[in-house]
């Protein structure tokens, strides 16, 4: 292995390796992170882009390593069910149609699943929600026409049949909410159509599967996947992320004040869902207007809290003792501990010396 790998390696478990197996060993120890890690590795050196993605938001690359050992899929390239991927300047994790299967099968609510595309030569007669349909076609033409839509068979424990079907307007309506395609920009709807549609058809799928104690895993993989594909956020369904009242009331008590970094820290504590359950908590009438300042105040708080990272970096270098003392006076322990977070690892262990009962 080269240095600049082991170093990348040293920083990653540094980082992250605490979490990733205390999460790993409540879902049972489905994971080795030193083989994780090694993976992740992999996957970030693959081109000067991702690697400089990682190196400069090192939170979201710890983020999505953590949320490896939350779904607990390897990131081994063989299987070809996780990937680390650069998405609007970040490090996500990207869980392919494969993976979704394995975690639905691994849950035991279904014994297979299979996605499948439908063309405009195919003869495709649809039987109901419950019964096999009718799918005839010449898979080994090199002209079956244009795809026209698709389905997802899954067979369940009970060797029952349950189907889903979507049209090509169903996928389409579902590109459009991704962020990453309407921008125009390159995305993986353009480059990989097939495998998107595919991945749609099984989180379509997935809502009608049977649900048992294991399917958190499948649930928090499809969460995951809304988040960093770019889906809009008013059409996620977040039926169990609701907030709480508490939750709600800080976040009135932050807009009241224009308190920017105490929203955007409230973003990073509370996670995407609540953070977007809050953001959809507004009376009619009056959303608009409040989803537009909530925004502003939480891009103003991110440059703050960054501004905040840069600073005790720095004084860690300086070993500026008194000046990152004054620092500890503007923040609150809980603000403490995000940035603590988010500093170089000589920086996070340096100002959790200085006053550790500040910092949990």
């Amino acid at each position: 292995m080269s240095e600049s790998k082991k170093t990348l390696g040293e920083m990653i478990s540094i980082a992250c390796g605490d979490k990733f197996k205390e999460i790993d060993a409540a879902n049972g120890s489905l994971l080795d992170f030193s083989r994780e890690c090694h993976f992740a590795v992999q996957h970030i050196t693959k081109s000067k882009f991702i690697l400089d993605t990682a190196k400069k938001d090192q939170t979201s690359l710890k983020n999505a390593i953590v949320n490896v050992a939350a779904v607990g899929l390897s990131l081994n390239p063989v299987n070809h069910y996780a990937y680390l991927v650069p998405r609007d300047g970040s490090i996500c994790l990207d869980i392919s149609y494969r993976g979704l299967i394995k975690l639905a099968t691994d849950t035991g609510s279904i014994k297979w699943a299979k996605a499948v595309l439908v063309y405009q030569t195919d003869t495709f007669i649809y039987k109901g929600p419950a019964e096999k349909p009718q799918h005839d076609a010449d898979v080994f033409s090199s002209d079956r026409g244009e795809v026209i839509g698709g389905y997802c068979i899954a067979k369940t424990s009970d060797e029952d049949y349950l189907i889903e079907t979507m049209s090509l307007a169903d996928i389409h309506e579902v590109r459009a909410t991704s962020k990453a395609y309407a921008s125009g920009k390159n995305c993986p709807w353009k480059t990989f159509f097939d495998e998107m549609a595919k991945k749609t058809l099984i989180k379509r799928s997935s809502k009608t599967w049977p649900q048992n104690s294991k399917t958190e895993r499948l649930n928090g993989a499809i969460d995951i996947l809304n988040q960093h594909e770019g889906l809009k956020k008013e059409l996620i369904e977040y039926d169990s992320c609701s907030h709480s009242s508490e939750q709600k009331q800080q976040l009135h008590g932050y807009m009241q004040e224009n308190d920017g970094l105490g929203i955007y820290c409230l973003s990073r504590s509370v996670g995407e869902n609540i953070y977007t359950s809050l953001y959809h908590s507004f009376e009619r009438g009056t959303k608009g207007k409040n989803q537009a300042l909530m925004d502003s105040l939480c891009e103003k708080g991110r440059l703050q809290f960054f501004e905040y990272v840069d600073e005790f970096n720095s004084f860690s270098e300086s070993g500026s003792h008194d000046d990152a003392l004054g620092l500890f006076e503007e923040l609150t322990s809980d603000q403490l501990s995000l940035i603590a977070g988010d500093l170089n690892p000589q920086a996070s262990v340096w100002i959790t010396s200085l006053r550790p009962a500040d910092i949990a």
